[in-house]
């Protein structure tokens, strides 16, 4: 009995001891700290390129840092993920890569000057891309000193982007108002053929309809207005676009003392002399190479074009009483010198 007793004595120690000494062994353990999940610009990368716009909005929400400047590549340029985004418009499908951007847009630095002093509203209008222009300029885009917007927009003929900068009201400044309705009209110009005229130079009247541009606006260099350029283009559909406008100066000369209808006549443009004489322009002008317009009527090299554009000013003066009526008193005589049929 009392070997018994001695034997559960034992066993009852060695289990305390044992006890003891795993509960020692627990305490001395350090507690597992799970390590915080670093993301690096690479996985960025991945996901950007990839259009996991679920994977960019979660790094983005664990604090990865989309507004710094990447690392500059193999060939030293320096980009923003946004910028970088920019460059796949035509990689990913389009519904994930605008909503890539718009993700990107409120993390990032809009303002930031790329390499070759880019920046992304120039990069967007490059890429053709009028959404993204209006995503930037929604967001409050600081437009930088000295780029011109309109230029890049008229170069790539995108009215979708005109109108989008002219509905933001980004202005052209005074010192380029013509340059850049200038610029419009010749691009337009070349391809202002449509069946239905008044569908003719959409960027042009944009420009002028959206930002109030007078009509009678000048080339600082020459002193040519639009008129003139339109009269010396034959574009009759854009004379009476700028006509109805308002407040149209039909006799405006420029720096060679010529005016619209000298123009018209001088190149030849038959209708286009026609719809000025019809307003009552003023054809007695001499300009700086004292010739009037009946003059540049008889050097017309083409025969039939300078018959028509001879009759043309002659019969709005073959009644006197006609023409004083409508236009008040005219030197017929000039008109004598028009019979060079």
């Amino acid at each position: 009995m009392q070997k018994t007793f001695l034997t559960l004595f034992i066993i009852g120690q060695l289990f305390w001891a044992c006890s003891k000494r795993d509960v020692e062994a627990e305490s001395k353990i350090e507690p597992v700290i799970p390590q915080e999940k670093v993301i690096d610009e690479e996985s960025m990368l991945e996901a950007i390129t990839k259009g996991d716009a679920l994977k960019v909005q979660e790094y983005i929400s664990e604090g990865f840092d989309v507004f710094k400047i990447m690392k500059p590549n193999s060939e030293g340029d320096s980009e923003t993920f946004l910028s970088y985004s920019l460059g796949l418009k035509n990689h990913l499908i389009s519904e994930k890569y605008y909503q890539i951007i718009e993700i990107l847009i409120p993390h990032s630095d809009l303002e930031v000057v790329l390499t070759k002093g880019e920046n992304l509203l120039k990069r967007a209008i490059q890429n053709n891309d009028a959404q993204v222009v209006e995503m930037l300029l929604e967001a409050r885009m600081k437009i930088p000193d000295g780029y011109s917007a309109y230029s890049d927009a008229i170069a790539k003929e995108s009215l979708d982007i005109v109108k989008v900068l002219t509905r933001y009201g980004v202005i052209l400044g005074k010192e380029n108002t013509f340059k850049i309705i200038n610029a419009s009209f010749d691009r337009e110009v070349a391809w202002a053929f449509h069946e239905e005229p008044e569908k003719n130079f959409p960027m042009t009247k944009a420009l002028i309809d959206a930002l109030e541009i007078d009509v009678n606006i000048e080339d600082p260099n020459n002193g040519k207005t639009l008129l003139m350029k339109a009269a010396e283009k034959g574009k009759v559909d854009f004379m009476h676009y700028l006509n109805e406008q308002g407040q149209l100066f039909l006799d405006r000369v420029d720096h060679e003392n010529r005016s619209a209808l000298i123009y018209a006549v001088k190149n030849a443009h038959v209708e286009a002399a026609k719809y000025l004489l019809e307003r009552c322009s003023e054809s007695r002008l001499k300009d700086n190479d004292n010739k009037r317009v009946c003059k540049y009527a008889c050097a017309i090299s083409q025969k039939s074009v300078k018959k028509n554009m001879c009759q043309v000013l002659n019969t709005r003066y073959q009644k006197e009483e006609d023409a004083s009526e409508k236009c008040g008193p005219r030197d017929l005589e000039i008109w004598k010198k028009c019979i060079c049929l």
